[in-house]
């Protein structure tokens, strides 16, 4: 690849992307603007999103922050059927593998209004529910669900509120609804090892992940399907093919400690 280098520079009308090449004057070929635009998605600075930035504006649509629209009765009416069709279905796969625990202890990150991890409570499970958004959690609180930045989650950060600590130990499962879009690329490896450190030995992550640029202006990483894997890799995860497969039509992504 003859692109040396990238660099965004701010100048007066705005940051602009520069690149240098062995030979200066040589237009860049069609791959290299690829690798140009992405080079620019990744490094453009996202000061805005921060925890602020998912308010009741950015759930119920009224801004352009985002293309959601009546956010809270949607996800209502479809916790059970994500609590039932995915989290449940991996969890029965799980049962069958070699010392995995049959007392499920579960985290949603970015879970929102945490209407899934109702669901699963009403199934019975130990489910949790962490989110970036004081409104979002404070609209149904409960003291399962907890405010907490998902591009650092430290769970033994999270209040306990009278729950055991014993609670936050290691997760069997952590999932994520399109939430990896959200964290910028800088934070991820930061992310992916403290989910590695919080999932039990048997453990898996299961994430659906937007693999196009949408509406939503908190959307920062996005990547294929084997940019993803190999990023997991790096961390010591593979991809569980089963749990992958039963969900790819979704975009679901199922990774597992190794």
């Amino acid at each position: 690849m003859r692109i040396i280098s990238i660099h965004l520079l701010n100048e007066e009308g705005g940051l602009k992307i520069a690149y240098e090449k062995d030979n200066p004057f040589e237009k860049p070929t069609k791959q290299e603007l690829s690798i140009l635009k992405d080079g620019l998605n990744n490094m453009l600075p996202n000061e805005d999103v921060t925890a602020d930035f998912y308010d009741k504006d950015y759930f119920e649509g009224n801004s352009v922050k985002s293309g959601l629209s009546d956010f809270d009765n949607r996800s209502k009416a479809y916790a059970e059927e994500h609590a039932r069709d995915r989290i449940q279905k991996i969890i029965e796969m799980m049962e069958n593998l070699p010392d995995c625990q049959s007392d499920f202890k579960i985290l949603e990150i970015g879970c929102a209004f945490g209407h899934t991890v109702d669901a699963l409570r009403l199934m019975g499970y130990s489910a949790y529910g962490v989110d970036i958004s004081e409104y979002a959690i404070n609209k149904y609180k409960q003291d399962y669900k907890h405010v907490g930045n998902f591009k650092d989650f430290r769970l033994e950060s999270i209040p306990a509120q009278g729950i055991s600590l014993a609670c936050y130990e290691t997760f069997n499962l952590i999932y994520g609804f399109n939430l990896m879009e959200h964290i910028p690329e800088l934070d991820l490896r930061m992310f992916i090892e403290n989910l590695r450190t919080n999932l039990n030995g048997n453990g898996l992550a299961f994430f659906t992940i937007d693999p196009v640029f949408g509406a939503d202006n908190s959307h920062c990483t996005i990547h294929s399907r084997k940019w993803w894997d190999k990023l997991f890799a790096e961390h010591g995860f593979s991809p569980h093919k089963e749990g992958t497969e039963m969900f790819e039509k979704i975009n679901g992504h199922c990774y597992r400690k190794i």
